[in-house]
């Protein structure tokens, strides 16, 4: 039997690694995809368990299995779902898996009796370790409950390590994409300075040069004025 304290540690990784919900949905001529999503990454198994019972005909029940990635990877399609229904997929990029279901509400029926069509949906989505049927694992392997256990164990720190080598790579993208902002921030503002410098030089360059001709010439205007001082000013004569 596992140890309380891992016990304890790993009680809320296997309640993510599995996901049950129940609800209705209400038949429409154009109906809206009603999706639930689960976070699976790259290469795990994902095993999606469907009920549904039939309630009349003038009705159909149709799912889509899809992810969130950039690629909008479609795993599986199935309309008309009736009774039990089970799908195990791999996924193919680290991202939201969405089960999406509609309600198609035959045309015979009025839209504004829609609401009396109503199917009951019963989902069940396991992932990862949670999704290997364990039970046929022991049979087929012939191994003890103590050993069965070990087995989910050891599924379920594989998907903690690749996760957390998923987070590192993660954070290293990060990192070199914010060097690469900071970089390419810091070669703008040095260009900005270059040229705020170039506009001022264009702009008090000939300021400076007229500056320099206006000295030059009060300069100039000063001595003309002193020698014409000179040859006005009238020495006394004196007298013996």
């Amino acid at each position: 039997m596992v140890s309380s304290p891992i016990a304890l540690f790993l009680l809320p990784i296997l309640f993510t690694l599995s996901s049950a919900v129940k609800f209705d949905i209400v038949a429409a001529h154009s109906p809206v995809q009603k999706c639930l999503w689960n976070y699976a990454m790259s290469d795990t198994l994902v095993v999606i368990s469907v009920s549904s019972p039939l309630a009349g005909t003038l009705q159909r029940l149709d799912m889509e299995i899809i992810d969130g990635s950039g690629s909008r990877n479609v795993y599986q399609a199935k309309k008309g779902l009736k009774g039990e229904t089970r799908m195990a997929i791999t996924t193919h990029a680290d991202a939201d898996l969405g089960v999406c279901f509609q309600n198609k509400l035959d045309g015979s029926v009025p839209e504004h009796l829609a609401w009396q069509h109503v199917r009951s949906v019963d989902l069940d989505v396991d992932i990862g370790a949670d999704a290997v049927d364990y039970n046929a694992i022991a049979k087929q392997e012939s191994l003890s409950g103590l050993e069965v256990e070990m087995r989910k164990l050891e599924g379920v720190v594989k998907e903690i390590v690749d996760e957390l080598n998923y987070l590192k790579r993660r954070e290293a993208r990060m990192r070199d994409t914010n060097a690469i902002f900071f970089r390419m921030l810091q070669d703008v503002y040095e260009e900005t300075i270059k040229v705020r410098c170039a506009d001022v030089e264009v702009f008090f360059g000939p300021l400076k040069q007229l500056l320099a001709e206006v000295r030059t010439k009060v300069t100039e205007d000063r001595g003309v004025g002193r020698d014409k001082c000179r040859k006005r000013v009238v020495r006394p004569k004196w007298g013996k």
